[in-house]
């Protein structure tokens, strides 16, 4: 049975495939305004201010010149494998993931910083967020000259996590 060109499905109420329907053509309408393909995957944001093709080359440019290395930790980390990352280093993809690279601003945009190379640097994964949850986040040097004093007492990545060719061994 069809109502309005909707199929019924018998296990749901009437109403909801109205619902539905009339979602489906607000959102329809949405897709005609923006030009955007009808079929969107809803799991994927659309698109964000932050994931530009630019801001990706400024991150690839800032791992590059500071040589797979994290600005705060000194750690190296991965940008596109983190499974060839986790193997070659003994643990596991889950662990690998506090290492992924990822941009930081040093001058935060809503501070008013911009998009550029010289305020982005490459920092891991777990800087980057640990930086970011505390209530009053420290300057990028006061963080820095954190990270490194909690290395020196071995209280920033787990001891099966150091690499031998990040600083917080020596």
């Amino acid at each position: 049975m069809s109502q309005g060109g909707l199929q019924r499905n018998r296990s749901l109420p009437m109403s909801y495939a109205i619902r539905k329907s009339r979602l489906q053509k607000e959102i329809g309408s949405l897709l005609a305004i923006y030009e955007l393909p009808h079929q969107v995957d809803f799991r994927k944001p659309l698109w964000s201010p932050y994931m530009s093709c630019n801001f990706t080359k400024q991150r690839l440019a800032a791992f590059k010149k500071q040589s797979g290395q994290c600005y705060y930790c000194g750690s190296t980390m991965w940008l596109k494998n983190q499974k060839e990352y986790a193997i070659e280093r003994g643990i596991s993809e889950s662990e690998a993931s506090r290492f992924q690279c990822t941009a930081e601003h040093l001058v935060a945009r809503c501070d008013g910083g911009k998009n550029s190379y010289r305020n982005i640097v490459a920092a891991c994964h777990f800087c980057n967020t640990k930086r970011h949850q505390r209530k009053k986040p420290l300057g990028p040097p006061r963080y820095k000259e954190h990270i490194r004093k909690r290395l020196q007492q071995g209280k920033w990545h787990p001891r099966k996590l150091r690499d031998s060719s990040s600083p917080q061994c020596s």
